[in-house]
């Protein structure tokens, strides 16, 4: 299982289309949403479509971390809000893993 982390602050205006379109993503997975400390609805908007929604203390490594803490997955695939993901990602992921790569990422 892959274990997606995004961290958030104060991105309740993208996080509702942001959370739909992984939650498309083909293959086993659990979204794990880290809040940290949004003064708006995203942690609301979040609960209803990942595995996880936690809050953490503000700043992009501590989220990460506190997600990292939560995971279950055998992979943590770290993710920021704003990035663009294809509908394989977790089974390309996965495949990469088979072929013995313990580490990668993607780029456009």
């Amino acid at each position: 299982m892959v274990s997606i982390i995004i961290p958030v602050l104060n991105e309740e205006n993208t996080i509702e289309n942001k959370l739909k379109k992984i939650n498309d993503i083909k293959g086993e997975k659990e979204i794990i949403v880290v809040d940290g400390g949004s003064n708006d609805r995203t942690f609301e908007i979040s609960s209803k479509y990942c595995s996880k929604c936690i809050q953490s203390s503000k700043g992009r490594g501590i989220q990460m971390n506190a997600g990292a803490l939560e995971a279950q997955g055998e992979i943590l695939w770290f993710l920021h809000s704003d990035s663009l993901v294809s509908g394989n990602s977790v089974e390309s992921i996965e495949e990469t893993i088979k072929e013995g790569f313990i580490g990668g990422g993607f780029w456009g």
